[in-house]
Order: structure tokens, then sequence, then C-alpha cells
């Protein structure tokens, strides 16, 4: 039986190729930090209860993983490292960097410790920066990115760079765009990116829908929703690249099941919506009207309580202001010509299944205290 070692098994991707690599046979080992006062088997437990899903109580940021070797086995097959940290915002910038660069490192060093032959390493679309086109770069072969947004795109990059440089075994290459909740059911673990950029919007609404803000001026609710009258700087024709986790997952497992031979897997859709039909599908679900899209910053307002929602607003969406104004066109080859026959084309994105996972994410939040 092949063995399997996983970073990042209660995240987004990670959650969802797990069960897929158990229905494939593997036997997988999950390094878990301990959190929010649960142990690395009660999160994992949270996932999956089948017996070969095996917690290790670990910490990628911490040398050697944190692990014990001893509760480790002396065979692993393939080092599967989907763990990072996803923040845009740059004060958290120490973090994200001993994260996403420094828990690569240690996944690198516990690899060659444990002899493993493969690294399969899930990076990121958006390490391209502000390049308007981003093909797919085999190990060895130059990587021409733009300029980075952020931390998060920067330490991507490095982390990818610091993959492309070990030579103890052969490595595959995982680069998905915006990860969003599974096309069926719209369910997803964690709700940063896409979901992060309507939170504070739908906190704002249901504040004023509980009474807890009282609208004034312009500012208007009623058993239709509420009519907030401001605006969110993007610019409506960019393309924001969204990719669901069912597809992501199923699409890596069977490239996982591949020897590792160096690629790279640009994994975007080749349909992404508009920024302005995204946030129009999305206001909808969230029951707020009145909200216009715009290119340039937004003119303060007249009415008090609209000029102080705004600022706020404004505020709170900037650190997502690359991915509304800039689009990148991923050249995504490599996944359906090593699939060959097994490759499916990822599910459409639509205005429904974007109400959709929004809706289970709602459910999830809950309304504001």
């Amino acid at each position: 039986m092949l063995k399997i070692m996983l970073t990042g098994a209660t995240g987004a991707v990670g959650s969802e190729l797990l069960p897929r690599l158990l229905s494939d046979g593997y036997m997988v080992f999950c390094i878990i930090r301990p959190k929010g006062g649960k142990t690395a088997s009660e999160r994992l437990a949270a996932i999956t209860l089948h017996h070969r899903a095996i917690a290790v109580d670990g910490d990628i940021t911490k040398h050697g993983c944190g692990v014990d070797l001893h509760k480790l086995p002396q065979r692993v097959d393939k080092f599967i490292h989907c763990a990072a940290d996803v923040r845009f915002d740059d004060r958290f910038a120490a973090d994200i960097t001993a994260t996403n660069v420094g828990g690569t490192r240690n996944v690198i060093a516990l690899a060659e410790t444990l002899r493993v032959p493969e690294l399969h390493y899930v990076g990121s679309a958006y390490v391209a920066g502000d390049a308007k086109t981003f093909d797919e770069q085999p190990v060895g072969a130059d990587v021409t990115v733009g300029f980075a947004r952020n931390t998060y795109e920067a330490t991507k990059f490095v982390a990818e760079g610091i993959v492309r440089e070990w030579r103890s075994g052969h490595t595959s290459i995982y680069r998905p765009s915006i990860v969003v909740g599974r096309s069926t059911d719209g369910v997803t673990t964690t709700f940063d990116g896409y979901y992060g950029f309507f939170k504070g919007l739908h906190r704002l609404a249901e504040k004023f829908r509980s009474g807890a803000l009282v609208p004034k001026g312009s500012i208007v609710v009623s058993t239709h929703g509420l009519e907030l009258p401001i605006a969110i700087q993007a610019i409506g024709t960019t393309r924001l690249n969204l990719i669901q986790c069912d597809w992501l997952a199923d699409t890596m497992a069977g490239i996982i099941a591949l020897p590792a031979r160096g690629e790279t897997y640009n994994l975007a859709h080749p349909e992404p919506m508009s920024v302005e039909d995204v946030i129009s599908a999305s206001l909808a679900e969230l029951r707020i009207s009145k909200v216009s899209v715009q290119k340039d910053a937004p003119v303060r307002s007249g009415d008090s309580q609209v000029a102080v929602i705004q600022k706020m607003v404004s505020s709170g969406l900037a650190r997502y202001a690359p991915y509304v104004t800039h689009s990148t066109r991923f050249i995504c080859r490599n996944a359906e010509r090593d699939l060959g026959e097994d490759f499916t084309v990822p599910p459409s994105i639509t205005p429904e299944f974007l109400q959709k996972t929004l809706r289970y994410a709602i459910d999830v939040w809950g309304s504001p205290r």
C-alpha cells in the first residue's frame, strides 16, 4: 500500500483531496496543527473517520514540521504540501511568510529526511502577479511573472522557487486560481478569497435588518432587502477566475496518481465570469441593491451615513483590488494532456452557483451579535 504525507488536510483543497486519496487506496498521514482547543486527531475526525487517514501532530512553521519521526512510517511514497496562509493583509506579513516560505522549506527538509521520492506542491496561479499571460513552466525552466501585489503572492512565488530547486526527488506543481465551494452544493470548509469579499457586506446588511444600525437618509431597509447607494471600486469587465474545489481535487488526484516528472499545472477556469456579473449575482443573494461598480475611487457622498459606510467598505475591500481590476490569462494545457480521457473541463461558474455557495457561507456565518 502506497503511503502519502499530506499537509493542509483541513483546508479548502486538502479536505476535498483527502477523501479522494483514501478512495484511491492510499494510506494518508496528515500533519495537522492542534488548534482551537482541538487535537490533530479531533480536527481530522471532522473531515474523515477513515481508518487509513492518520493524524500526525505537527506544525509546518517549526523545524522538522514539529513531528515525532518515530510516529511516521519508514517509507513515504509521495509528499503533498497543501498548507498555506492565504490572507492578503500585509499586516500579517510575518505570519504569512513563516507559513508559506518557512513552511515549504520545512516540508522539503522533512521530505529529504524521509527520503520521499515525490513532492506534490500546491501553489497559486497568482504567483503570476500582474502578468497579462501566464504559462505552465516545467521545473528547470525560467518563470517570468509580473509584479507581486501583496505578501501572499510574493511568498507563494518564493515558495514555488524553493520547490523548483529541490533535486532530491521529482516534483509536480499545482497552481489553482481562486478556490470556491463544491460545484454540487457550494459547500466549503474555508471562507477566504471570494467569500471574504462579501462577508463584510453581509454583516453590514444584517446589522441594518436587525436594527443594530438605524438607516438614515438614502439608505433604506424594506422587505425587499437593503438599498445601499455606495460604489465598489472595480473594473466590471475584469475576469475573476474562480474554480470549484471538487473539480480541483478530482483533477489533482488524477495527476498525483501519475509519476511526478517536474511538470507545472495551471488549474484555472477557461471561461471566468466578469467581476460585474460576480458582484451582481452575489449582492442579489445578500439582498443588497443600489450598489454600483466603478473604475474610479468613489466620490464622497453628501449623505453622512452613506459617506461613513462608503469609507468603511472601501477600506475593507482594498486588499482585493488587484483581483477586481486586473485579469491574467492562464494557459492550462498540461492537466488535459497528462490525464487524457480522464480529464474533465471545470463546471461552469454561474450566478446560480455563486448564490448557492454564498448561501451556504451565510448559513455558517449566521447573524452578527
